[in-house]
């Protein structure tokens, strides 16, 4: 990609193929090289085209990689500037990783009903575009705020529906060691919490839930289990 875009001497088209090496980069567990690639990226005018969302992609990819870092208050900064431009654009994907990247800043920090929010509206919006990578993502994060506000049976069922989401992209986790970390982490807790017999109940009741039954239970207020 990089050599395409220099020999068409696209800027756009560069910064595109930055946010390839630099998302291949945070998602493999090299945050320190991710930064310093996604960086180094020129922002430029947001074009309202497919380049566009590149541009946007790089800076999402940049607060991943901050955030994974445990570099919350700079991972959310950028997200919040992603979101704010995509706004401007009418643009949803990338809106839906920002809300996911600021509730992973906000669960880090101690505000459970933000987060939790949070998680809840960026699933929302990656099941309006039926992005199923965003979606599983996001219930991870929900799980694992859900799990901080004393409800594991709950966190179980959410931990379930997720393992349906991953399983239907082939890649748990998207193969991120640190994200597979953050999945374990909440598991050994919310098995903690309930027990072992207790929890695979609710795990494998979320486990069966179809895509839009899981989406549904997700996103809706807690009401019941």
């Amino acid at each position: 990609c990089a050599d395409a875009a220099r020999e068409q001497g696209s800027p756009v088209a560069m910064v595109a193929a930055v946010y390839v090496r630099g998302g291949q980069l945070a998602l493999t567990g090299r945050l320190a090289e991710a930064i310093d690639v996604l960086a180094a990226a020129p922002q430029l005018p947001i074009q309202d085209d497919a380049f566009g969302a590149a541009q946007l992609q790089v800076r999402l990819a940049l607060s991943l990689a901050h955030v994974l870092r445990g570099e919350y208050e700079r991972g959310r900064e950028v997200a919040g500037e992603v979101r704010t431009a995509g706004r401007k654009q009418g643009e949803y994907w990338c809106g839906a990783f920002a809300d996911y990247l600021i509730a992973q800043a906000d669960l880090a920090h101690g505000d459970i009903p933000a987060a939790v929010n949070g998680a809840r509206t960026s699933i929302a919006g990656h099941a309006l575009l039926h992005n199923t990578v965003g979606a599983a993502m996001s219930l991870d994060l929900l799980a694992a705020a859900i799990v901080t506000t004393g409800d594991a049976h709950r966190a179980a069922r959410l931990l379930g529906i997720g393992t349906r989401l991953w399983e239907l992209t082939g890649r748990a986790q998207m193969d991120s060691p640190d994200l597979i970390a953050t999945r374990r982490t909440c598991e050994l807790r919310v098995r903690e919490h309930l027990g072992d017999d207790a929890y695979e109940t609710g795990y494998r009741a979320g486990l069966a839930m179809s895509y839009d039954e899981g989406i549904a239970y997700a996103t809706s207020r807690p009401g019941g289990r």
